[in-house]
């Protein structure tokens, strides 16, 4: 073993010691409590484990929560998270990603806006990573896994465990938790179900009518905020997103695609969606833009840009639902990394 440099980061440590235990599992005989036959499979599964053990022990949600009562600066990057050993569900992800996608894992951020039962916005970030080609879901923050209930108690497979999706879509009680705990490099799976409340979870099945999910810092939000001024709706980006395009997004995520786009549900047909910007960052050669859609069947209705912001829906329907997001597939560059986004102030829905 190569001895540790004096002046290394803390990031380029973790990923050293987590290259080192990887190489180790794949020359050692380790006693796991997974049934998977293919060997390459069980060492990615195992690689998995070890690195959201990694991040959940070296960045504290406790110590969050003293710096912040202490009134110190929070960790602003991956480096000062490990550094100062704290972090909440953002940084346990940020760090998380980074360190696995140096082991050559494909993962990517997946982000939760959503409503409690008091409609007080909340939000959440965990991770999917790529095993035997599937998208698996990861709490790094709860150190938790999904699988369907049927497996319940059984040893782990790596094809056993669900994506986001599919743990949304089976529902609450078809959905088994597995907990990540270690001892050297023994796992232990326990059925969380019967001890750990699901309320660390409701982020899972909360309403899907407000908040959104971002996959890779791509999909569509709906805004909580709606004030009624008269004949007019004003929405805001509190509890979201403020961007519309593909943002820096925290540096979670080397988006390719749409980026995050915005859904206005139930815009009566005949009325004028008005979009206020703040900001726009994008060094494409033709003009930015946003596009302005139905959300169910993708008909075009226009574009929004800084200078033309007001849009009249068709009135062919009573109601529809209007999607806002990037024109244009793929992304740009420009001078600070890879973005082309529009800061956005407010919405606001009125009769013509």
């Amino acid at each position: 073993m190569a001895p540790a440099d004096p002046g290394e980061s803390e990031l380029d440590k973790a990923k050293r010691i987590l290259q080192q235990r990887k190489t180790y599992m794949q020359k050692a005989t380790i006693p796991l409590s997974i049934s998977e036959k293919d060997g390459a499979q069980r060492l990615e599964l195992a690689t998995i484990l070890e690195t959201m053990k990694f991040v959940g022990d070296r960045v504290s949600s406790l110590n969050y929560g003293f710096q912040y009562l202490a009134g110190q600066k929070h960790p602003e990057s991956n480096e000062e998270a490990l550094r100062s050993g704290a972090g909440l569900c953002g940084n346990h992800a940020a760090v998380f990603l980074e360190l696995v996608r140096s082991l050559g894992y494909q993962a990517q951020s997946v982000q939760f806006y959503y409503p409690s039962n008091k409609g007080i916005p909340y939000s959440h970030i965990a991770a999917e990573v790529k095993l035997g080609g599937r998208w698996v879901f990861t709490d790094i923050t709860n150190q938790a896994l999904f699988r369907n209930a049927k497996y319940k108690f059984q040893p782990l497979q790596a094809s056993q465990l669900l994506s986001q999706e599919e743990v949304s879509n089976i529902g609450i009680e078809n959905v088994d938790i597995v907990q990540n705990s270690i001892d050297g490099f023994k796992y232990f799976w326990e059925p969380a179900n019967s001890r750990v409340r699901w309320g660390s979870f409701d982020y899972l099945f909360s309403t899907k009518t407000q908040g959104g999910i971002l996959h890779g810092g791509n999909g569509k939000l709906v805004p909580f905020s709606a004030k009624v001024d008269g004949d007019r709706i004003i929405m805001t980006h509190d509890g979201i997103q403020n961007f519309l395009g593909q943002g820096q997004d925290h540096g979670v995520d080397d988006i390719d695609g749409a980026g995050v786009e915005l859904v206005l549900p139930n815009i009566p047909g005949g009325d004028s969606v008005n979009v206020q910007f703040a900001n726009i960052a994008c060094n494409r050669i033709e003009p930015f833009r946003l596009k302005v859609y139905d959300n169910e069947s993708g008909q075009l209705y226009g574009y929004v840009d800084k200078d033309n912001t007001r849009i009249t829906i068709p009135g062919q329907k009573a109601t529809t639902s209007v999607a806002i997001g990037l024109d244009g597939p793929g992304h740009w560059e420009i001078p600070n990394g890879r973005a082309c986004y529009a800061i956005w102030n407010s919405v606001t829905v009125s009769a013509n």
